[in-house]
């Protein structure tokens, strides 16, 4: 008996969200140098165990289910943020800039 099959090209499974998969909305400010502190706005954030700024990690100041507090590392580059929780990692959309390094 088959109980299905993929759905998507070439048997390629998608990203499942459930509700505890963290997600990024936004992040304030959007320019800044190093150990500037970046507010960062989402959904089920409350777990995050991991912030990096374009893969370089970050020291997290605070976090509660809908911020997360973090001051940007030395070796930032331009480029996306991400939030690890056990449900998941959530990546912005829109690109941090860091004053003063190039993006990667």
């Amino acid at each position: 008996m088959r109980c299905g099959s993929p759905t998507s090209a070439a048997g390629a499974i998608g990203r499942i969200t459930t509700g505890e998969t963290p997600a990024i909305e936004s992040f304030t400010p959007t320019v800044g140098t190093v150990s500037d502190q970046v507010t960062i706005t989402g959904v089920n954030l409350a777990r995050v165990t991991a912030v990096a700024f374009n893969g370089v990690a970050a020291t997290i100041v605070s976090a509660d289910a809908n911020h997360v507090v973090v001051d940007v590392p030395g070796g930032a580059t331009t480029g996306h943020l991400t939030a690890t929780t056990p449900a998941g990692t959530a990546t912005s959309t829109a690109a941090f800039t860091v004053n003063g390094a190039s993006a990667s």
